[in-house]
């Protein structure tokens, strides 16, 4: 036989084994790239409810401070007009009270201030009487509004925060202090009985959105 016809002869030693084929190489791919995906999938889901939780915990803390600084604020005027507070003075009662009258928050002192010189003034007059009864319903009706404003200013930055659950349940407890004068004049009823039954359900971004609605014609 000659050289030429060895030429077409199979090969009798089979190469080494190399690489895995191109199947093969395409599923380690795929899995690699589905991993690492997924890797970047769980690591967003981590940082975002990570930086939900401080949102959540910034105003929070937020919501807290303006509390304490307001009732401290509340606290001192009435530590300041109480040296005027007396059982034989009208002038300088009325005034004090009137003072008090003026800055809502202070409406909690008021009105223990107010319970106080009915209970201890024995002298007092009809008129005086009859005077601080009235302001004792006005001041009602400001702790009333009061509550119901913070309440509903809490919900309105949880909601603008993007945190339907918290907002939509300080929406609820605000329809619940709802003044019956705010109703009439600036909230859409309809949307309110929708929210209602929307939070009851709990649909609370959709809750979150209507009561927003309701509420939106309140300063």
């Amino acid at each position: 036989m000659s050289a030429e016809d060895d030429w077409g002869a199979p090969d009798q030693h089979p190469s080494p084994p190399g690489w895995p084929d191109s199947r093969n190489m395409v599923v380690l791919r795929s899995v690699g790239m589905f991993l690492l995906g997924l890797g970047s999938l769980l690591l967003t889901l981590v940082t975002y409810r990570t930086q939900s939780r401080n949102t959540e915990r910034d105003i929070d803390l937020k919501q807290r401070t303006f509390d304490l600084q307001t009732n401290a604020e509340a606290a001192r005027l009435a530590t300041s007009v109480i040296p005027f507070l007396g059982c034989s003075d009208d002038v300088k009662r009325d005034s004090a009270l009137r003072v008090l009258e003026r800055f809502l928050p202070a409406s909690e002192h008021a009105k223990d201030i107010a319970q106080a010189l009915v209970d201890r003034c024995r002298n007092l007059s009809l008129q005086a009487r009859s005077e601080i009864s009235d302001y004792q319903q006005r001041n009602a009706l400001q702790q009333q509004q009061l509550e119901f404003r913070r309440v509903l200013t809490n919900a309105r930055e949880w909601k603008r925060n993007g945190h339907d659950g918290p907002a939509a349940r300080l929406f609820y407890q605000a329809r619940s202090l709802l003044p019956e004068a705010y109703l009439s004049r600036w909230v859409d009823a309809d949307e309110l009985e929708l929210a209602r039954v929307a939070y009851e359900e709990a649909r609370f971004p959709e809750a979150a959105d209507r009561f927003d609605r309701a509420f939106r014609r309140i300063p």
